[in-house]
């Protein structure tokens, strides 16, 4: 309490005892004069509560006790400037700067001091509007300022500390837990970098590798080694699982192979027999006609065909081979037949060295030679092999007629079946074509059998491609 007064203004009575002697003489004056304005307008200030005035420079709270009409107040004074005293803190040596202090709002942004101005000035430090309640302000020194608004009385009381930064309010023990937190919180993107190289880049390359080898690629594996024992294990199972499927992968191929192979010797040793059945009675005829010189000519005929007929039949050979073979057989017809076929040929010369599986033309020269002699008129063969441009893939068409009978129509019918039948007695050697075809070529090459003017025709239809324009072998 700074002072008491007791004011009666019917009386003119002033009456005022100051708790503190050194008010200054205007001071007191400003004071008096405040009073006796107040006592002039008769309001009724007992209401009002307390009421903020700065005299000299100086706030003070007043507060009029009384009634309206009973003409006498009782006016309690309080000096802001003494009403709070700078307390101690145990946290910094310099903790006695710090300072409380009431404030006023001017604005919505702004307050101004009502007590300890000085060290406002000297600090700078910068006053907020009522609603912050702490921040941090000053010019060398930095201060935390808190304030709490004092309801009825229109200010707020505060208090300014020094501030020394966020590890000033803490024990050791708080330190070194925020320190080991900082060390943990930087150390994330090193354990990130640590997981990635040791657990997320084999697993991709697990991955990796897997795909690979789903899509057929049976030579990947997985070469560099892993830190995880497990992974390295897995790692190492893997490439062994791999070189196992390789293997395997191999000896299919090779039993694959191997039983193609027989296939093909049993086709190309069941289209035989007749020929065979031919030459022998051939050379029993001559034998008979006592034609020595001709059995000789056969019998060397005859041994270069069969040299050319019982070769691998899992080589293709060129083009130029099949006919010398064909012009060979021709010639064992001249010797053995009274009334022997012609063979013309109409070859593409840029197709000499296109390879082809043997007998492919062989066998159609013998069946027209079986099927189609007749007494009326002697046989001609003929044999025409051109290139056919596609689009996609250019083909060479092998084509075979003769002046002989048609095809009946049961034979047409039964080269037409998708499934050639390889194990019968009839038509040994059609079926046989296209089913070494079949397995040589797949789906790429084709056999018609047709009629054409009312001659038979045979057509084969092979890709051509590099791998079949180099010779495979010229034995």
């Amino acid at each position: 309490m700074g002072a008491l007064f007791i004011l009666t203004p019917e009386n003119n009575l002033f009456r005022g005892a100051y708790n503190v002697e050194n008010y200054p003489l205007e001071t007191k004056e400003e004071i008096l004069a405040f009073l006796k304005e107040c006592a002039a307008l008769d309001e009724n200030y007992s209401a009002n509560g307390w009421v903020l005035r700065e005299m000299c420079g100086q706030a003070f709270l007043f507060r009029f006790f009384g009634r309206n009409g009973t003409h006498t107040y009782c006016v309690a004074m309080l000096d802001l400037n003494r009403a709070i005293a700078a307390q101690t803190a145990d946290i910094h040596a310099d903790s006695s700067d710090a300072f409380a202090f009431f404030c006023a709002s001017v604005n919505e942004e702004k307050s101004l001091p009502l007590s300890n101005r000085s060290q406002f000035e000297e600090t700078g430090i910068v006053l907020h509007a009522q609603e912050d309640d702490y921040w941090i302000s000053g010019d060398t020194q930095k201060y935390l300022i808190v304030q709490k608004p004092m309801n009825g009385l229109g200010i707020s009381i505060g208090y300014a500390t020094p501030y020394f930064g966020l590890l000033s309010g803490m024990d050791s023990v708080q330190i070194t837990l925020l320190l080991l937190c900082c060390v943990l919180i930087g150390l994330i993107p090193v354990f990130f970098v640590l997981l990635q190289k040791s657990l997320f880049d084999p697993m991709q390359e697990m991955i990796r590798t897997i795909e690979k080898l789903g899509d057929g690629e049976l030579y990947v594996k997985m070469d560099a080694p892993f830190s995880i024992r497990e992974f390295e294990r897995v790692r190492i199972a893997f490439n062994h699982m791999v070189e196992r499927i390789r293997q395997l992968k191999i000896t299919s191929y090779e039993k694959e192979l191997e039983a193609k192979h027989a296939k093909l010797q049993y086709l190309q040793l069941q289209i035989r027999p007749h020929f065979y059945l031919n030459c022998l009675k051939s050379l029993y005829a001559l034998a008979e006609a006592k034609q020595y010189r001709s059995i000789q000519n056969t019998i060397l005929a005859l041994s270069g065909y069969l040299r050319f007929v019982f070769r691998d039949n899992m080589k293709r050979i060129p083009l130029s081979q099949e006919l010398r073979s064909i012009r060979d057989y021709m010639q064992l017809q001249m010797l053995c037949n009274a009334n022997p076929p012609c063979c013309k040929m109409d070859i593409d010369a840029d197709l000499e060295d296109f390879l082809i599986p043997p007998l492919s033309l062989v066998t159609f020269v013998e069946n027209s030679v079986q099927h189609g002699t007749t007494l009326e008129h002697a046989l001609v063969i003929r044999i025409r092999v051109s290139l056919i441009s596609g689009k996609g893939r250019d083909y060479v068409s092998l084509l075979i007629s003769n002046n002989g009978p048609a095809f009946p129509d049961f034979i047409l019918k039964e080269a037409a079946d998708p499934e050639p039948q390889i194990y019968r007695s009839q038509h040994v050697g059609i079926n046989n074509i296209r089913y070494r075809l079949q397995l040589l070529y797949g789906e790429t090459a084709a056999l018609s059998l047709y009629n054409s003017a009312g001659f038979p025709c045979a057509e084969l239809f092979l890709p051509r491609n590099d791998s079949n324009i180099k010779e495979e072998d010229s034995t």
